[in-house]
């Protein structure tokens, strides 16, 4: 981490081994066993960390690889303090529908707004304006308008390997939030660099710089 220039002074180190994903890839698909170690070794006082470095961030952003408890503490110290929050509810065996309270960004994949929502999850999240953002692979991402879905365009490629595209989409989207772009073009932005994620082997070493997403962009 050290190494691409992100600041690490708040990582706290456990007794635990760091957790693995196991990655099964098939037909452009991918399965993930998920072996949580050290992410699961949260305790109280780790909220107080929470409540002093929350408050100085733009965008603070969550999955539920870590006990959903201290998610929800940390999403209740973002609405207290007016910080912007994206939740990635995945997996989505621990969600609740009390997390929606918080009015952190939901950024689900197509299967995971199926589960929350059921089958009709199109119609359901309308009354979720500004709060909803469903991914959906080649076809980009939709989120709920005014009147009516708001779809944003994907990228037509090669598909090598989808294993953290969805990260790459919520840590891109992200960034465009951080720098004060609207949702729609950080939206746009976000589709650019999961496209290109899924063009390499591996999550983290298929996730693209800023420059290669700019010039997917203007290309």
């Amino acid at each position: 981490m050290q190494n691409e220039g992100i600041h690490t002074a708040s990582i706290k180190r456990v007794d635990k081994p760091t957790g693995i994903a196991n990655i099964l890839v098939s037909d452009q698909d991918n399965r993930i066993i998920v072996v949580p170690g050290a992410n699961h070794e949260w305790e109280q006082e780790m909220v107080l960390e929470m409540e002093r470095i929350i408050p100085q961030s733009k965008v603070v952003v969550f999955q539920l690889e870590i006990p959903v408890g201290m998610v929800e503490k940390a999403l209740a110290i973002c609405k207290e303090h007016n910080v912007q929050a994206i939740l990635n509810p995945a997996p989505t065996d621990v969600f609740h529908e009390g997390l929606l309270q918080y009015g952190a960004l939901l950024t689900p994949n197509e299967s995971e707004a199926e589960t929350i929502w059921g089958a009709e999850w199109k119609k359901a999240i309308q009354s979720f304006q500004n709060q909803v953002i469903v991914t959906l692979g080649k076809d980009g991402a939709m989120y709920p308008g005014e009147s009516d879905a708001v779809y944003v365009t994907g990228y037509p490629v090669e598909v090598v390997d989808t294993t953290g595209a969805g990260d790459t989409f919520n840590g891109a989207l992200t960034y465009g939030l951080s720098q004060n772009w609207d949702l729609s073009k950080s939206i746009e932005f976000a589709n650019a660099a999961a496209s290109l994620s899924v063009e390499a082997l591996g999550a983290q070493t298929g996730m693209p710089k800023r420059a290669a997403v700019d010039e997917r962009m203007t290309g």
